[in-house]
């Protein structure tokens, strides 16, 4: 484990919670033998509680190959520093491809519901080869179907996305819903094009510290 891992490296932890699962960036505060210190992941500007024994996964990337762990909150700790202890149950395993990895971007797209005619702007404020988060006015409810059209690499992609999650921020005015969305009907082709997009944007993310 010490030879892949670092103290300060950017990594994501999954929790699930219902039915779905949820993603969180923090980093690596120290390395034990059999456990990590990571950040306590922050969700909406507030601190993200997470419950003792709780497990998780965690993923990262060296070098755009992907890597996976499982663990298990064993401790909880809000001085100095708000962090969780992990103990390492599995791994790390190198996996061929990371769906669910994602980073942080500013994407602007256009969305709408499949039984509408109107498209209107979205912003993609993270994204994965599995998913996406946005920001955007359009109503809609879980488990509808959304079309998608997103920019990458100078071309147009056009995804069905399934929604997950849609939360309002009633303190934002401006695209006050937030859609959890995964791809839905999507081709390995398209797919393979927005996995690409996420590894060239974390490189540029990497050379600024963030991974």
């Amino acid at each position: 484990m010490k030879e892949k891992l670092m103290v300060g490296m950017k990594i994501e932890i999954e929790i699930q919670r219902a039915e779905e699962n949820l993603n969180f960036l923090t980093k690596i505060e120290e390395i034990k033998e059999k456990s990590l210190i990571l950040g306590m992941p922050i969700y909406k500007g507030n601190y993200f509680f997470i419950n003792l024994l709780e497990e998780v996964n965690i993923y990262y990337s060296i070098n755009d190959l992907f890597y996976f762990l499982k663990g298990k909150v064993i401790d909880k700790s809000y001085i100095p520093l708000p962090v969780i202890e992990v103990e390492i149950l599995e791994g790390p395993k190198r996996i061929q491809r990371r769906n669910f990895f994602r980073i942080p971007v500013t994407l602007k797209i256009k969305a709408k519901n499949i039984n509408s005619i109107n498209w209107c702007v979205a912003y993609i404020k993270n994204i994965s080869g599995g998913g996406a988060l946005l920001h955007t006015y359009l109503e809609c409810n879980k488990n509808d179907i959304l079309e998608l059209r997103i920019p990458i690499d100078k071309e147009i992609l056009e995804v069905k996305a399934r929604v997950v999650r849609v939360e309002k921020n009633i303190m934002r005015y401006i695209n006050p819903f937030e859609i959890a969305v995964e791809y839905y009907d999507i081709s390995e082709k398209d797919r393979d094009k927005i996995i690409k997009f996420i590894m060239q944007e974390q490189r540029k993310l990497r050379k600024k510290g963030y991974f």
